[in-house]
């Protein structure tokens, strides 16, 4: 049995409008009102924070809004992937058996 694509060229739709400068990215995006995001974490490996001092970051210029862990409530509660497991029926079995 053979097939038509391997080693053979597949014409990608994509290239031109990227080829020719016209591709738009994330960061081309500019909306009215638009707010901007950024996460800063901590250089520490498992360090207790004893607090969060936020007045400074609220002082500068264009800053919105800053949220910590205790603005959260309880959207910060650690709980399961929302990622559906791996399909089980399709799994190809070599000398070892590994079913997830």
């Amino acid at each position: 049995m053979t097939t038509r694509y391997f080693g053979e060229r597949i014409k990608r739709n994509e290239d031109p409008r990227l080829l020719m400068g016209q591709g738009l990215y994330v960061d081309d995006v500019d909306l009215p009102d638009m707010l901007h995001v950024a996460f800063v974490r901590s250089p520490y490996a498992h360090a207790k924070i004893n607090s969060i001092d936020v007045s400074q970051a609220l002082q500068r210029a264009g800053v919105v809004a800053i949220y910590t862990a205790n603005d959260l409530g309880d959207y910060w509660k650690p709980g399961p992937l929302l990622v559906s497991p791996p399909p089980v029926k399709d799994i190809v079995f070599n000398e070892k058996t590994q079913v997830p």
